[in-house]
């Protein structure tokens, strides 16, 4: 996840420009679940800016999905995902909208 380079959200529409550099100070690696460790995980941020090619995914901000029971703990809960294995707390979730006009990707 480039998070070294987050988009400002504002009221009205804005053109903002990211530029994706193999600086591995502004990634994160989120890592992968643990039924996909075979297919998804860390690696050099050079290394995987040379093939990317499939989806692009905006992380707007970190989820705290809240377990509707209490029972949904501990090490369970990093087996299960939310909303498909166990319901949540609706209130819990943010809630607001954020619309893009146009993505444009520009290679070298």
């Amino acid at each position: 996840m480039l998070s070294g380079q987050p988009f400002k959200l504002t009221k009205d529409w804005s053109e903002q420009t990211v530029i994706l550099k193999p600086d591995p100070k502004e990634w994160t690696c989120l890592g992968s679940r643990h039924d996909m460790k075979d297919e998804y995980g860390c690696d050099d941020i050079a290394t995987v800016l040379k093939d990317v090619n499939l989806d692009i995914i905006f992380v707007l901000f970190p989820v705290k999905a809240v377990p509707a029971s209490p029972q949904i703990t501990g090490a369970a809960i990093d087996r299960l995902r939310a909303v498909k294995d166990y319901p949540v707390l609706q209130d819990a979730l943010p809630k607001g909208l954020i619309m893009f006009d146009t993505i444009k990707i520009e290679y070298p």
